[in-house]
């Protein structure tokens, strides 16, 4: 990659499928597309993504309707959007299938992005905060585990970086 600053998302299709991925993955992982049975090709178009805003929303309901608030950001408003989230039971049956090749077995992208998650949860120690976490929670049955649980983390957390 020339010239692309790193902290953007390339965004790649070819036919129905498309991969996102940082750039520094990118650099170090070869990205797969399947092939048509008939041998055609098609243009791979490629887009190089720079992030705007982003937001995290809880969601705990089957459905509900969350507002979710950006902040403000580069363009120098406050942006926002109103979700509905609809949980489909099956969707998840779906997505599982989706991760599986024709074998059953888990497919080389899923065991990819696993592999890279995995790395990521024990380069923070994330895995063990977790646990301890978890473990503290039901050794205490608090009477509010939230507010245990943020205590908890932010103790974690150490100084803010800025």
């Amino acid at each position: 990659a020339r010239h692309i600053p790193d902290e953007c998302t390339l965004s790649l299709r070819l036919g129905d499928t498309r991969r996102q991925v940082t750039l520094e993955r990118f650099r170090g992982h070869p990205m797969r597309f399947p092939c048509p049975a008939d041998g055609s090709t098609e243009p791979l178009r490629v887009d190089v993504l720079k992030q705007v805003a982003s937001a995290q929303v809880p969601v705990r309901a089957a459905e509900a309707e969350y507002p979710v608030e950006f902040g403000d950001a580069d363009i120098g408003e406050a942006m926002g959007l109103d979700l509905r989230v609809c949980m489909a039971p099956d969707a998840a049956k779906d997505a599982l299938a989706a991760c599986r090749d024709g074998s059953g077995q888990a497919s080389p992208e899923y065991r990819d992005a696993a592999s890279a998650a995995k790395e990521y949860l024990e380069h923070h120690g994330l895995l063990r905060c977790m646990q301890t976490l978890l473990h503290t929670v039901i050794q205490q049955k608090p009477e509010d585990p939230f507010a245990l649980m943020v205590s908890h983390l932010e103790a974690q957390r150490g100084p803010a970086v800025e």
